[in-house]
C-alpha cells in the first residue's frame, strides 16, 4: 500500500524500462470511510477473537508466540489493526486508472477483477506488460 507517489512512480519506471509488472490485491476499497469508522470496532473484536483461535495452527509455534498472543495480546492487536488500515489503504479501480495515466503505445495494462475457479471475485489485478 504505496503512497500515491510513489505508486506511481513504481507504474511508471515498470512502463519506462519496459519491464512486465503484475499486482494483485486480495481487497477492494469499497466501503464509505464513514462506515469504515463506524464498523472498526466490532471488525478489531472479531479480527481480534480470530487471531485468538488461529494461533495454535500456526507453525511453528514458539513460546514467544503464546505470552504475546494470551498474556499480552500485541500480536492479535497487530494483527486486527494492520487489515483493517490495509483495507482503506487499498486503491479503487479508478484510483489504479488515475495512476497509469494516459495509454502508451508500447506498453498495455489491463486492471480487472480476479476471479477464482468458482468465478467469485477474490480481488482483482493490474497487470502492465510491453507490446512486441
Amino acid at each position: 500500500h504505496l503512497p500515491p507517489g510513489m505508486a506511481k512512480q513504481v507504474l511508471q519506471s515498470a512502463s519506462e524500462q519496459k519491464q512486465p509488472l503484475l499486482i494483485y490485491e486480495v481487497a477492494e476499497n469499497k466501503i464509505p470511510l464513514i462506515a469504515w469508522w463506524l464498523f472498526l470496532p466490532i471488525s478489531l473484536a472479531l479480527l481480534i477473537i480470530m487471531s485468538l483461535f488461529m494461533t495454535p495452527f500456526c507453525r511453528p509455534l514458539t513460546w514467544q508466540q503464546l505470552v504475546f498472543t494470551y498474556l499480552i495480546p500485541v500480536i492479535p492487536v497487530m494483527y486486527a489493526w494492520d487489515g483493517q488500515a490495509s483495507l482503506v489503504r487499498t486503491y479503487t479501480l479508478d484510483d489504479i486508472r488515475e495512476l497509469i495515466g494516459e495509454p502508451s503505445q508500447d506498453y498495455v495494462w489491463e486492471i480487472a477483477p480476479a476471479m477464482n475457479a468458482k468465478g467469485r471475485r477474490t480481488g482483482y489485478y493490474i497487470f502492465g506488460c510491453p507490446v512486441v
